[in-house]
């Protein structure tokens, strides 16, 4: 890790782990669990497909073709961790 911490997971003798993603999952209502297994949760890595990080654009002009994308976008765009309102023009470099 950054802080050089170790982290460890007891796994009991009967449970085998599959990771499928690391720190960002998607679980989109979209994706379709298991057939045999209606209801159930599926999820995919977020970073593998369509997230982006803006944590790095603290002021206008940082990165100006993202800025000009999130701000006159081709589609719908969902933003989390940022306080953004429908139909309305969400400024990436405005985030705490």
């Amino acid at each position: 890790t950054v802080t050089n911490d170790s982290r460890s997971l007891a796994l009991p003798r009967g449970c085998e782990l599959h990771p499928v993603t690391d720190d960002m999952a998607l679980c989109h209502p979209t994706l379709k669990g298991e057939e045999s297994r209606p209801g159930s949760l599926a999820l995919m890595d977020a970073e593998s497909a369509w997230f982006i990080r803006v944590n790095h654009i603290e002021d206008y002009g940082i990165d100006p073709q993202l800025e000009k994308l999130t701000i006159s976008p081709p589609g719908p765009l969902l933003f989390l961790n940022l306080k953004a309102q429908p139909n309305a023009t969400t400024l990436i470099w405005e985030h705490t």
